[in-house]
């Protein structure tokens, strides 16, 4: 309803200068604010009625003291408690039931106080809720007034509701439009049909529709307001043309609201996408931890076994060596050195061919064990000992 600030509500307000506002239906609170600065500047006091704001309402109750209330409740509740005011803001729920009972009651105790019928500004008079009900919370509708509804979308060139697409999808929409006692217009024109005073319903055209009830009473002291009010009251042709570019407009927020819902949908799609890649990333991820854990527990097996059969081949050589140094002993040894020579020469007489002699086998097998020793040193340096060796 902010959006009627400048054109419709402020230059109202001036005109009656009210000292009790009522607000019912807050939402975020652009309206509220608004309204909340005209209340202090002119000493009035605002009593806004909703029972979900969504703004900070002890922020505002701190910032503008006594000329704020807020009631945090259904409007056919708070109604009772606040009573009288001259000036009414209703855009709550949008349905035949609530709106039908806000009017009787406001009658009701305009009345009991001896107060005039006050002014009353309604929004949703025009499509989509115009004719059609909605439910914020479908329990707070009595049976016997609470049309068959469901959470799917509505579009203005559509009496039943989409399957797919269109506007509200989430909301509680009636599944009927357009019979009795369905939607904001229609709540209305029944209460002036049965007002007990004569009452004046002017209807503004766009943004969904403004209406307007005012009571015939205030021509004798509130006729520049009458006038003004009436200057909205455009003739046939020009009120056609403000019903084409509400057309057009509802039009270009349901297509809007489609592609949100689409953008929504391909979002959720592309967080589940990545939410799946990212579990297999971790899959991965965990399947290499694993695979490296594993084989770097092997490479240490591994080394425990090279570094065990090392070992081995060390103390073979060492064993080797010991056994060479005794051959060693026994070759250059007198006796064997005697021995070797009373053999060559028997083998000598006896024309024996003279094989290869043992000591020439020894330094071989010698060499052999050395070679091997210096490739055990070796294989047990790190590569710079071994490139520094080279």
């Amino acid at each position: 309803m902010y959006r009627f600030w400048n054109i419709i509500i402020e230059p109202v307000l001036t005109m009656l200068g009210p000292e009790v506002v009522v607000e019912i239906g807050s939402d975020q609170g652009e309206n509220t604010v608004r309204l909340l600065e005209f209340c202090k500047n002119n000493n009035a006091v605002l009593h806004a009625v909703d029972p979900l704001p969504k703004f900070d309402v002890e922020s505002l109750k701190k910032q503008y003291g006594k000329h704020f209330v807020f009631h945090q409740s259904l409007s056919l509740n708070a109604i009772p408690r606040i009573k009288a005011a001259d000036v009414f803001l209703i855009d709550g729920d949008h349905n035949w039931y609530t709106v039908f009972n806000e009017l009787k009651l406001i009658e009701k105790y305009a009345a009991d106080s001896e107060r005039p019928f006050p002014v009353i500004m309604l929004h949703d008079i025009a499509w989509p809720y115009g004719r059609r009900d909605l439910y914020y919370n479908p329990e707070t509708i009595p049976d016997k007034f609470r049309k068959p509804y469901k959470q799917k979308g509505i579009r203005p060139d559509s009496v039943e509701l989409l399957e797919e697409g269109g506007l509200n999808q989430h909301l509680n929409n009636s599944i009927y439009e357009n019979d009795l006692q369905n939607g904001v217009l229609t709540a209305v024109e029944d209460f002036v049909k049965e007002a007990e005073h004569p009452v004046e319903f002017l209807r503004l055209p766009g943004l969904s529709g403004l209406g307007i009830l005012v009571d015939h009473r205030l021509r004798e002291t509130k006729d520049k307001l009458l006038t003004f009010l009436r200057d909205f009251d455009f003739e046939p042709a020009v009120r056609e043309y403000f019903e084409t570019v509400e057309n057009v407009r509802t039009g270009t927020e349901v297509l809007l609201s489609e592609k949100n819902d689409v953008i929504a949908s391909l979002r959720g799609q592309q967080k589940l996408q990545i939410s799946e890649y990212g579990e297999k990333i971790a899959d991965l991820q965990a399947r290499m931890d694993l695979a490296i854990a594993t084989h770097r527990e092997e490479m240490k097996n591994l080394s425990k076994q090279l570094s065990s059969k090392t070992d081995d081949t060390r103390n073979l050589v060492l064993w080797g060596e010991k056994t060479l140094n005794m051959c060693s002993t026994i070759i250059h040894s007198r006796r064997w050195k005697l021995g070797n020579t009373i053999g060559n020469a028997g083998g000598r007489m006896l024309l024996r061919p003279r094989g290869p002699a043992i000591a020439d086998k020894f330094n071989r097998i010698s060499g052999e064990l050395e070679n091997l020793k210096k490739r055990i040193d070796d294989d047990g340096q790190s590569p710079d000992q071994q490139k520094k060796n080279i």
